[in-house]
Formats: C-alpha cells, sequence, structure tokens
C-alpha cells in the first residue's frame, strides 16, 4: 500500500510539476492563462456550494476577474500597501475561521466569498512571483516537493511517532523532521548559489520555507478534517484534487514575496 501510494505521488507530481513549471516559466502569457486555469480548480474545491452549475460559474468568473486584474492592473500591485494589507487581512480571516470553527459563525455567502478571495489572492501572488523573480518561482517548487516527497517516504518507511493524530493521522514525527532537514539543506544551497543572497540569510530564508511547507501541510489537512471531507476533490484518482497535492507551496509564494520581491 505506501509503495502503491508513493508511485501515485510520484506520478501526480511529474503531472502537476512539469506543466507548471514548462508553461508558466516559459512564457508569461502561457503563466496567465496556467494560473488562471489553477484558480479555477482551487475555488472550485474551496467552495461549499451543493449545486455544481453555480460552483462552475463562480470558479469561472474569478478566473475571468484574475485574468482582467493580470492585464490591467497588476503592475500597480507591486509595493501597493493597500494590497498588501488587504491580501493579508482576508488570508488570515480564511485560515482562522476554517481552522478554528466546525460551525461557520458568519453567514454561508462570506464564508464562500473568502474562499473566492483566498484562491484569487493566491494566484495573484503566484503570477507576482514569477513576473519578477522566476529564479525564485523555482526555487519555491523545489523545496516544497522535496520536503512533501521525502516527509512522504521518511514516514512511510521509517515513521512510528504521529505527528498530529487528530488533525493528519498519516503523518508521522520522523517524516516531518526528514521534509524539514532536506528542504533546509536545499534552501541553503539554491538561495546561496543560485538565488545568490549571504549564507546567513540563506539559513534563515530556508527555515522559514521549511517551516512553512510543513505548516501549509498539515493547515489544510485541518480544514478537511473540520469538513468531514477525505480529499479537496478526485481530479488525481486515489489521490484527491489539487490542494491535496499542492497545499504545502501555496504559503511559501505569499512568504517569498515579502521576503525577495517586495522591497
Amino acid at each position: 500500500m505506501a509503495m502503491s501510494n508513493l508511485r501515485l505521488r510520484i506520478i501526480s507530481a511529474i503531472f502537476i510539476m512539469f506543466p507548471i513549471i514548462f508553461l508558466t516559466w516559459y512564457n508569461i502569457e502561457f503563466a496567465k492563462f496556467f494560473i488562471c486555469f489553477f484558480a479555477t480548480i482551487i475555488c472550485f474545491e474551496l467552495l461549499e456550494i451543493n449545486k455544481r452549475k453555480i460552483k462552475i460559474i463562480l470558479s469561472l468568473s474569478t478566473s475571468v476577474v484574475l485574468y482582467i486584474t493580470f492585464e490591467t492592473y497588476v503592475s500597480k500591485l507591486i509595493q501597493n500597501n493597500y494590497f498588501n494589507f488587504i491580501s493579508a487581512g482576508s488570508i488570515a480571516i480564511f485560515f482562522i475561521h476554517h481552522i478554528y470553527n466546525k460551525k461557520y459563525k458568519y453567514n454561508f455567502f462570506l464564508q464562500n466569498i473568502f474562499s473566492l478571495l483566498f484562491a484569487y489572492l493566491i494566484s495573484i501572488y503566484i503570477f507576482l512571483t514569477i513576473s519578477l523573480e522566476k529564479n525564485i518561482y523555482i526555487s519555491i517548487l523545489l523545496i516544497a516537493s522535496t520536503s512533501d516527497t521525502l516527509a512522504f517516504i521518511i514516514g512511510k518507511v521509517f515513521g512510528k511517532k504521529q505527528l498530529a493524530k487528530n488533525i493528519s493521522p498519516g503523518k508521522t514525527i520522523e517524516g516531518a523532521m526528514a521534509g524539514f532537514i532536506f528542504a533546509t539543506i536545499l534552501g541553503i544551497v539554491v538561495f546561496t548559489y543560485w538565488i545568490q543572497i549571504s549564507m546567513l540569510q540563506s539559513i534563515l530564508y530556508s527555515i522559514i520555507f521549511a517551516v512553512t511547507t510543513q505548516l501549509g501541510d498539515l493547515v489544510f489537512s485541518k480544514i478537511k478534517r473540520n469538513r468531514n471531507i477525505k480529499d479537496y476533490g478526485s481530479i488525481f484518482p486515489g489521490h484527491g484534487g489539487l490542494l491535496d497535492r499542492l497545499d504545502s507551496v501555496l504559503g511559501l509564494f505569499i512568504i517569498s514575496y515579502f521576503i525577495f520581491l517586495n522591497g
């Protein structure tokens, strides 16, 4: 079973990472369309609406607004304090609410609005990272995928102690430590010799990235438990939705924007 899951993870990683890296790195126009497609799927997986047609309409509408933003306003978002304040607040509300509330304390409409806003803002940060510094974008994917894959492998082979039993029973302390260590080492190498920043900065940023990947995985697992679902979607048979595969990487785009690009 463990080997079967590992094969599925590797296959899904190939099918996800190759187009994500190639289509977004190769050409900025490809990046716009691909990120909009990504946003559509994320919206669909996050929305809690029973009617499928409404979910599709809202998801597509969000991607259309996102594309218009890319074409008309995205350059003005760079170093815009209002955007930073609104985006940080909206994302924080989304996470806080979904983590700590099993029953919604604000109305159903606002709950879905913040899900749409989260997908929209995350997609903007991805685009800003790609358009401003492609090497950082690729570094994010490398560090997150390394942490995720090695945490899974080491956890399955050597893991004995559960990391967070009530959140994600399959995750182990041994796996989390392995993911953290290897992601940190890779980050130091990449930041020092490719991004070319000081060793001290590389160590600090690598630790921040390694911790963020672990937290991202746990946070989205917690949201699933609160929603009483196993996976966000079924786009990858036997392995869940797009969010299930990319949950550990999303937070890195926000952090990298403020660390590397917003200055």
